[in-house]
């Protein structure tokens, strides 16, 4: 049960409300991150995340759990405010990148900037690259949305597209993410016809691939102008590169951010992606009626049953799947069994493969999928129940609707979800299939 309480805010004062809480204003007037509240409005605070409520006149709000402090003045740095005006007075449409380390305040600049644009009756539309703490779209997902009212929360944007990336964390598939974000720009500008693009971005900004990451998808994506939350001196390197191409504008990060903790950030993750399988099924996926897309397996071509019965000679177990892709060998053992060297270098000679990759079976068990058709890049996600390598079937669990006439692709991921309560349970390599 959650504890049910009235909170008094004097005027020109905040309340800083750590989720999960519902709240309604009773009386009074304020604003949550530039949209305006009013009696009778209300808004959610999600589990893990503080939202500030800002009284312009003495107010009163109900509050169901999470908690409350009360402090005097603004959370919303002065700034803030001057980069919106910065940004009403260019010309449009634009394409702003916002860059900060974590707990850096980047998603509430981000929904306080894009609340005073739609205020001002502008076409205001995010993508949220952050793959481990997305609002547009499932965590493992860069989503693109348009933000058509006055919001919260960016998980109240209208979600137009996105694309999977297959982790909650970009290191590793840093060339899927500048992909997506380039993808997902174009569509905003050309197809959404948005006036402002603003492009959110995961805290991971420390160490040579974080920062490549960075200045290869500001190349990509050619932004107007771009917003550095700078909290000490941890942007101070990746700033002076981009200074050299673009318009480079800083800003400090409130003084009351909320830091959360892996835990916290995990559990998020968990309850998003309880959102994304509501109403989800049992379904069987034909693989030979599905583009296999960011994966080789399944993609080339079977090995003989002369092949197959070399491994049970040679190592004991037959393979349940053996098949050549792209130079590489993709071995599925119905265990963790090692091939021994001299082994594995016979077969490079027998296949003519540079590369061979041996899992077992059970890496597939929970698997994280993610569905898109030829109308959109990302229909939805699943999680493997089985597989039938034989046939080439696997049975997911998911609320995707296979009906449609539409061309299907099917993008395994890299970790695991526990379908009972789609909580995270680890994951594997990349680019191990």
């Amino acid at each position: 049960m959650f504890n049910v309480y009235r909170v008094s805010v004097p005027a020109q004062s905040t309340a800083l409300i750590s989720g999960e809480a519902h709240v309604t204003l009773l009386k009074g007037k304020g604003e949550v991150l530039g949209r305006e509240i009013t009696p009778g409005d209300k808004f959610k605070v999600v589990f893990s995340k503080s939202t500030p409520f800002f009284a312009l006149k003495e107010s009163s709000l109900k509050v169901i759990g999470g908690r409350v402090n009360v402090v005097e003045g603004s959370s919303i740095p002065d700034d803030w405010m001057k980069i919106y005006r910065t940004v009403f007075n260019m010309k449009k449409p634009l394409k702003i990148i916002v860059l900060g380390g974590t707990d850096s305040g980047k998603t509430s600049f981000i929904t306080f900037l894009a609340n005073k644009l739609v205020g001002d009756g502008l076409r205001v539309c995010i993508i949220d690259s952050d793959v481990g703490q997305s609002e547009v779209g499932p965590p493992t997902v860069i989503g693109l949305g348009e933000v058509k009212k006055q919001v919260t929360s960016l998980s109240e944007a209208k979600v137009i597209d996105g694309v999977f990336v297959g982790s909650t964390s970009p290191s590793g598939l840093i060339h899927r993410s500048i992909a997506a974000v380039s993808l997902l720009t174009s569509k905003a500008m050309n197809e959404a016809k948005c006036d402002v693009l603003l492009i959110d971005t995961t805290g991971w900004v420390r160490g040579a691939e974080a920062r490549e990451l960075k200045i290869f998808k500001a190349l990509a994506v050619n932004p107007d102008l771009i917003i550095g939350i700078e909290k000490g001196d941890e942007l101070s390197y990746l700033l002076r590169s981009l200074d050299l191409k673009h318009k480079v504008l800083r800003i400090k990060p409130p003084e009351k951010v909320k830091s959360r903790s892996r835990e916290e950030r995990k559990g998020f993750r968990g309850r998003v992606f309880k959102q994304w399988f509501r109403n989800c099924i049992e379904k069987e996926v034909n693989l030979k009626e599905f583009e296999i897309r960011g994966n080789l397996i399944f993609t080339g071509e079977k090995c003989s049953g002369e092949d197959i019965d070399l491994f049970k000679e040679r190592i004991g177990e037959t393979p349940l799947h053996l098949e050549v892709a792209a130079e590489t060998l993709i071995v599925v053992l119905p265990s963790e069994e090692r091939i021994p060297y001299e082994f594995i270098c016979e077969l490079r000679e027998r296949f003519n493969v540079s590369k061979i990759k041996v899992v077992s079976s059970d890496i597939f068990n929970e698997l994280l999928v993610a569905f898109g058709s030829k109308r959109k890049n990302f229909e939805g996600l699943g999680v493997v129940k089985e597989v039938n390598f034989e046939a080439e079937k696997i049975r997911v669990i998911t609320s995707v609707n296979f009906s449609s006439s539409d061309k299907w692709f099917i993008s395994f991921g890299y970790i695991k979800v526990d379908p009972s309560d789609f909580k995270e349970k680890g994951g594997i390599s990349k680019g191990c299939i």
